[in-house]
């Protein structure tokens, strides 16, 4: 793509950190306000490289310390997107909140966990009984954690769960207020700093986790803005690309907007990996929307979450999966065919 000059700049308004681009005689970019934790992500080397605005899409993002408060924001209208974990938002989907998941490219199993403090006599699943653990509801941990309650035959009248966003859950711990917390990086990694222990991964329990992590956007918007979804996606894959090659850029990126340690970034650049985007439209990836409705690719963890998320009476019933995943925006990006159901 040629181009006459290229100003790229970052600047602060409101406590939203713009990243913009002004090509040549092009168009201007479309603006879409991403709600973000202070995690790494792949995004981050699009935002480092300035691959968003090569596809026409200019961010903005807006950062948040829990789920529960960048759907808030989502149904304002605050943000047009939310990063984090995919049952999350299906869970919000069927709620009645209007978006739609357009990518799955975060593995989190391997990272998120279950922390005790320096000096836990909890050394295992099995010493949970009488225990107070802090968790998200509904989040990507919880249902992970009541099956290994199950698992271990303990039953959920014989320990304290309570719902604590991450940083309120780190603190807990550390104070000796909680026995056990069920969280995610970084905030798995400050309780290893101040001497905390994994007890478990996501992945060691029963189901293997549920932690995959991706996209969802704004459905209204995402109709009236369909070709910036597709550049978004692009820009993604472009993104991840240059993240293989080289993480620091992306690394400097999230300590800059979101306000992490770089040295906790760098940690979790080093221990999550991430799916490929075109594998949302790739029949047979684990990621795949393909076939979903018949229990193939994410099919397989939204089946097991939605049985959990009904018995738990979070959820009335099942909601059809076309509802919310949106494999049409990675189709007109990349070609292929794919169908949910």
């Amino acid at each position: 793509m040629s181009r006459i000059r290229t100003v790229i700049g970052s600047i602060a308004i409101g406590g939203v950190l713009l990243f913009g681009a002004r090509v040549g005689n092009a168009a201007e970019p479309v603006t879409l306000v991403v709600g973000v934790q202070p995690s790494m992500n792949d995004i981050w080397a699009g935002v480092a490289n300035g691959a968003f605005e090569r596809h026409g899409v200019k961010l903005e993002f807006q950062t948040f310390t829990s789920g529960p408060a960048m759907f808030a924001a989502l149904q304002g209208g605050a943000i047009q997107m939310g990063i984090g974990g995919m049952t999350t938002f299906y869970v919000a989907r069927a709620n009645g909140q209007k978006i739609s998941w357009i990518t799955t490219t975060g593995n989190l199993n391997q990272s998120d966990a279950c922390m005790v403090g320096p000096n836990s006599s909890v050394k295992s699943p099995k010493d949970l009984a009488g225990k107070k653990i802090g968790f998200v509801q509904n989040s990507v941990v919880n249902g992970p954690l009541l099956e290994v309650l199950e698992a271990n035959k303990i039953p959920k009248s014989s320990v304290q769960l309570m719902n604590l966003a991450p940083p309120a859950a780190t603190a807990a711990l550390l104070a000796g207020d909680l026995d056990v917390a069920c969280l995610w990086a970084p905030f798995t990694f400050q309780i290893e700093q101040r001497g905390g222990k994994r007890l478990m991964t996501m992945n060691e329990t029963p189901s293997g986790g549920w932690g995959v992590s991706g996209y969802a956007i704004s459905t209204e918007w995402a109709e009236k803005h369909p070709q910036a979804v597709v550049g978004f996606l692009k820009a993604l894959a472009e993104a991840q690309d240059a993240y293989a090659k080289n993480k620091q850029p992306a690394i400097d990126a999230v300590a800059k907007v979101t306000g992490i340690a770089p040295d906790l970034a760098k940690k979790q650049s080093e221990e999550v990996p991430y799916f490929p985007v075109k594998d949302t439209i790739t029949p047979g990836a684990r990621v795949s929307m393909c076939d979903a409705a018949k229990g193939k690719g994410l099919g397989v963890i939204l089946d097991r979450a939605t049985k959990f998320f009904v018995e738990a009476g979070t959820l009335k019933e099942k909601l059809p999966y076309d509802q919310f995943l949106a494999p049409k925006y990675a189709v007109m990006a990349f070609g292929g065919n794919c169908a949910v159901d």
